[in-house]
């Protein structure tokens, strides 16, 4: 079996691997450990291929997070708040960095999710979201659904696809990166109508997961691919104010645009209208704000800098929260440097490789890292369950870029 196989098997077994809610409720510490082990099976099979010193910055920026979260871990240690599970937990960033290294490996000299692979991907996706939204009345489907995948005590989710990952935003994630693949694979291995319905497709699954941050990152995304892509000054011009257009026509139709939302009757544009019309009374809004003020002020109470804790039995979901949490204040100066420092870089190598065959690479890292701020608002994807891996491979594309140049 070639390495490509390999790869593709690996993504294969992460992207449809069972959740099991039944069982598991709302873990997914299984699939935690197998993307984990799958990752370990994979460097020692390829190790002689694997680069630590190319690999040294990712290594670098997992170590600071490791040494952030020993303050946290020896506060949770001096306050006897630790268990079994603390130690896997503190441990994480290093579960990162093993996922992370076979990523990189992964796509260093190949895009094995293209052509045929990408198809069948896509193809399973959609056929699934039409059994989960559609047949889910029928008994056998409705039992196959629950078992699998769906929380079925979740009972806002009904209407929603979160196909193999469990939440709307969990899903919307995951087929957004699935998009940046589709994007690679249209420009470079299949610039045809098939290639371009690969795009659309993925685009689609984003939209069916009905997750309002996810939705909008894809609209910011196919905004700048058509603005970065253009040739033409005029269409670049009109793009350019485009945004600005849409946002008078808001503000002088706002009436109508709530009325249309509401209209629909589907509980994702009824949100949207809340959250447009009435932001302070946004419920999921609201309680993510909520859970940053209440990991600040915990930090604050220990280590602003380094955090309060572990945080295993907080309710914390979105990133900010998480982090200043977990890793304190510093923490979160890092990480945004860093996702900062990814967008300047894959902007420059743009402007580098505008003429060339790989533009399409920076393209899709620039896509990806300017984003993450509004993606990572809703859940720390980056570091979760099949997420991380997805999320690995936007990493290996990035350290890709060093190796690229035009021609």
């Amino acid at each position: 079996m070639t390495k490509d196989k390999v790869n593709f098997v690996i993504f294969f077994s992460i992207f449809f691997f069972p959740l099991f809610p039944s069982i598991m409720v709302n873990s997914q510490v299984h699939i935690n450990i197998l993307v984990f082990l799958l990752s370990i099976l994979y460097l020692i099979i390829y190790k002689k291929s694997v680069d630590f010193y190319r690999d040294k910055v990712v290594i670098s920026y997992y170590l600071v997070l490791l040494l952030l979260l020993s303050v946290s871990f020896i506060f949770d240690i001096v306050s006897l708040e630790i268990s079994i599970g603390s130690g896997f937990s503190y441990l994480r960033p290093l579960m990162l960095l093993v996922i992370t290294i076979a990523a990189i490996d992964a796509v260093k000299n190949s895009d094995f999710v293209c052509k045929q692979r990408l198809a069948l991907i896509v193809l399973a996706s959609t056929l699934y979201v039409f059994v989960e939204l559609i047949l889910n009345s029928q008994p056998y489907f409705h039992e196959l659904v629950f078992y699998l995948y769906k929380r079925e005590f979740r009972f806002e989710l009904l209407f929603y696809a979160v196909t193999f990952f469990g939440t709307s935003y969990y899903s919307g994630y995951a087929f957004l990166i699935l998009f940046f693949l589709a994007l690679i694979n249209y420009n470079k291995y299949q610039t045809t109508l098939f290639g371009f319905l690969l795009v659309v497709f993925t685009a689609l699954l984003v939209l069916l997961s009905q997750s309002k941050s996810m939705i909008f990152s894809l609209f910011i995304c196919i905004y700048l691919y058509a603005f970065f892509k253009s040739k033409s000054l005029l269409l670049k011009s009109i793009l350019f104010f485009f945004p600005f257009a849409l946002v008078f026509l808001f503000f002088i139709n706002k009436d109508v645009i709530s009325n249309l939302l509401i209209s629909t009757e589907l509980r994702s544009l009824k949100s949207l209208d809340t959250l447009l019309m009435n932001t302070s009374n946004s419920g999921t809004l609201n309680v993510r704000f909520e859970q940053i003020i209440s990991a600040f002020n915990s930090a604050y109470e220990k280590s602003i800098f380094f955090g309060s804790g572990l945080g295993r039995d907080e309710s914390l979901e979105s990133l900010p929260a998480v982090y200043f949490f977990r890793y304190g204040l510093l923490s979160i100066f890092f990480h945004y440097f860093v996702v900062f420092f990814i967008v300047v870089f894959s902007f420059i190598k743009m402007r580098e490789l505008r003429k060339s065959d790989d533009f399409i690479y920076p393209l899709v890292v620039f896509l990806w890292a300017f984003t993450l701020p509004l993606t990572q608002f809703s859940g720390v994807m980056v570091e979760m369950s099949k997420l991380s891996y997805m999320s690995a491979l936007m990493v290996g594309y990035l350290l890709k870029l060093r190796g690229l140049s035009a021609k």
